[in-house]
């Protein structure tokens, strides 16, 4: 994906104006970014990381994932949040890390298992005919 277009597919349904106003540019402006006719410099390029909430990086094709910066600070725990534990899965040896993928697997496992549980509607044995009634 170019840089325009992945522009064009975070602003979505947006007005090019409305863009344009957040950055202080025309909408043609930011047309002209989405069809790669011209490129931000770094201070627009910074301010378009910030209105979409992804990285300067993926605007430039440098990773692939757009997790946003508040997903990244999202707080799993009381005192981590996502971007900590990306940083302690960074450091593990590839032993560890398929140790981990291991617990994940089994985690998810039984998360879908308790869902499906809670998802199934419990049976009215009262109301159910019985050789009883």
């Amino acid at each position: 994906m170019t840089f325009g277009e992945k522009l064009a597919d975070l602003r979505g349904d947006r007005p090019l104006k409305e863009i344009g106003k957040l950055m202080h540019l025309s909408g043609s402006a930011i047309s002209n970014y989405e069809h790669d006719h011209s490129k931000p410099d770094i201070y627009k390029l910074s301010a378009l990381a910030n209105i979409y909430d992804v990285s300067t990086d993926y605007l430039l094709g440098r990773i692939a994932n757009k997790t946003t910066y508040s997903q990244l600070n999202k707080k799993v725990t009381k005192n981590k949040t996502v971007s900590d534990y990306i940083a302690i899965i960074e450091s593990l040896t590839p032993s560890e890390g398929e140790t981990l993928e291991m617990y994940l697997e089994l985690l998810m496992s039984t998360k879908n298992s308790k869902e499906k549980n809670h998802a199934r509607p419990s049976k009215n044995i009262a109301a159910e005919e019985t050789p009883f009634n």
